[in-house]
């Protein structure tokens, strides 16, 4: 289109427009979950425009102001039918938020909040060439929970070490690369409870993915 500026620092994942390529698809949701995440897992106060909770994008169109047509438009039943999952996985990750104090401060982490990984639990690598980047954040102390986020913006996938709590155990929460409803594992009509429960020590995080862990006893 020609609406809006040409020097565009966008990537279409592989095909211009609207595509039947599965990679394609599959990469785009993955990209929209990563995105989503990236805002809703940061601290101060996340700004989402209508429509970004289920995936309006307007076809890539960057300058849509001057279009009164389905390009615009809201479509609720989109909403509704949510066939890819995605208001779901925002409806959940909001919630999650919501929950989750360390994801709600009011004032700036230190030290002893916030914690840095690479691959290896307490070892980031802050190198150009790295696309890897993983951290912890907690409450007052870690017996009181806390968080495991890790960011793969490579082409490659990771394996990663999560660091040891005493007395805790790891459950993974959200994995971008994964389907629907397995994307977020939060019980709900979608997700029955013993399919939500996964526990470790260690996981594959995929090429262009983020996964999120929370603690329990």
């Amino acid at each position: 289109n020609k609406d809006g500026e040409n020097h565009n620092l966008s990537w279409n994942c592989g095909a211009e427009g609207i595509t039947d390529r599965l990679d394609v698809n599959r990469l785009r949701q993955r990209q929209m979950r990563n995105f989503q995440c990236a805002l809703l897992l940061s601290h101060g106060v996340p700004m989402l425009q209508m429509g970004d909770e289920f995936g309006h994008s307007k076809a890539g169109n960057n300058n849509t102001y001057c279009h009164d047509s389905e390009l615009n438009w809201v479509d609720w039943q989109q909403v509704a039918a949510d066939s890819h999952g995605f208001a779901r996985f925002t409806r959940q990750l909001i919630t999650f938020r919501h929950t989750h104090p360390e994801l709600r401060r009011t004032s700036y982490v230190n030290d002893n909040d916030v914690q840095w990984h690479g691959e290896a639990a307490f070892k980031p690598d802050w190198t150009d060439s790295s696309r890897l980047v993983a951290y912890t954040l907690k409450k007052n102390a870690p017996e009181v929970g806390g968080l495991y986020v890790a960011f793969n913006s490579g082409h490659t996938p990771k394996v990663v070490e999560l660091p040891h709590w005493h007395g805790r155990a790891w459950c993974v929460v959200v994995d971008t690369g994964k389907l629907a409803p397995y994307d977020i594992l939060i019980p709900d009509a979608e997700l029955a409870p013993e399919e939500a429960e996964q526990v470790s020590s260690s996981c594959v995080i995929e090429n262009s993915n983020i996964t999120l862990w929370c603690t329990r006893q």
